[in-house]
């Protein structure tokens, strides 16, 4: 009876030492996964957007001085290497112009997005952001306007009178020069021509 009795105990014992274990876990399991429910890292842009920047003014600032020094940079690298002419009628130039805006907005805008900085008091999109994002669809129009406006079609009489004619009549003004000597300039197939021609005409001449 003895050996029954420590028998039941030591199963008793078993038991309970198994359910305290398997309460311990389960109370791990719910702590994890109620970590994982509410202490989800969110990532640093995220994280960063969300605050708002103490001194916007001055974030903007610096979101525009990093954006105008990259855009001269590859503005720079643009023209070392592709001699863009600096010319307002020239249509590299225009081209140039909008790539440049255009780094300069999207760099200009994530900049201050990153920042929190990209809204008004109001909660507005900030009027620096909406300008920025404008400027190259901007230039794009302005560039199509003028090449448009600039074509012949709409200046015909301008170019026209850029030449001045005058009625001449070619017997009497253009007369027929007899002697070559008297020519003063012409182009080298004509000189050619009346080089051979003259060479042709000296019949006392015999090739040796």
């Amino acid at each position: 009876m003895a050996e029954e009795k420590n028998t039941n105990m030591e199963n008793e014992t078993k038991e309970t030492s198994s359910k305290s274990t398997m309460g311990t876990k389960s109370a791990k399991s719910r702590k994890s996964a109620g970590s994982k429910k509410g202490g989800k890292k969110k990532t640093p842009l995220k994280l960063h957007r969300k605050t708002v920047a103490a001194n916007p003014g001055a974030a903007r600032g610096r979101s525009l001085v990093l954006s105008a020094v990259l855009a001269l940079v590859f503005w720079l690298v643009l023209e070392y290497f592709l001699l863009v002419p600096l010319n307002l009628y020239s249509t590299g130039f225009w081209v140039m112009a909008f790539f440049v805006l255009l780094l300069f907005a999207i760099v200009y805008n994530v900049s201050v997005y990153q920042r929190g900085a990209d809204r008004d008091a109001a909660g507005r999109k900030h009027i620096s952001c909406r300008v920025s994002l404008a400027a190259s669809p901007v230039i794009l129009l302005l560039f199509i306007i003028l090449m448009i406006a600039s074509s012949p079609l709409f200046h015909a009489k301008s170019y026209a009178s850029i030449l001045e004619v005058t009625d001449a009549e070619f017997d009497t003004d253009l007369a027929e020069t007899l002697n070559t000597d008297a020519i003063a300039l012409m182009d080298t197939t004509s000189a050619e021509k009346l080089g051979d021609r003259e060479i042709g005409s000296l019949t006392d001449v015999v090739s040796q």
